[in-house]
């Protein structure tokens, strides 16, 4: 298992929330970051009592911006087939992000930051 995960489930939560891959990207194509994201969330579904909640990929404005697209439609499947929650943050556009189209900026961060409180109001 990741090792940066080991912490978190150490606590016992009642849910977590992985939000990972965009940078994966960069070197691995949009079924293969799904994919790594899916085989990440049965690894703390079997190593704990936690509730598997998976955070989408935020948009990109770059020549990723149809991967995430992809990655974000595999991993809404994964979710329906595996009872877990997914957190969408479609609502962020490219208003939302910084000169570079990668980055979130200060509005995309609020928006990023109101799905999460959100959900979590809603669950």
């Amino acid at each position: 298992m990741h090792s940066h995960v080991v912490p978190t489930i150490d606590k016992s939560p009642d849910q977590i929330s992985l939000h990972v891959g965009t940078n994966d990207l960069k070197s691995s194509t949009p079924s293969d970051v799904a994919d790594a994201i899916v085989d990440l969330a049965r690894e703390v579904e079997n190593a704990s009592e936690s509730e598997i909640v998976i955070s989408e990929l935020t948009a990109r404005n770059d020549d990723y911006s149809d991967a995430v697209k992809a990655v974000n439609k595999r991993l809404k499947q994964f979710c329906l087939q595996n009872n877990w929650k997914i957190i969408s943050h479609a609502n962020i556009s490219s208003n939302g992000l910084h000169k570079g189209g990668l980055h979130l900026n200060k509005e995309g961060n609020e928006v990023l930051q109101k799905n999460f409180v959100n959900f979590l109001r809603s669950n």
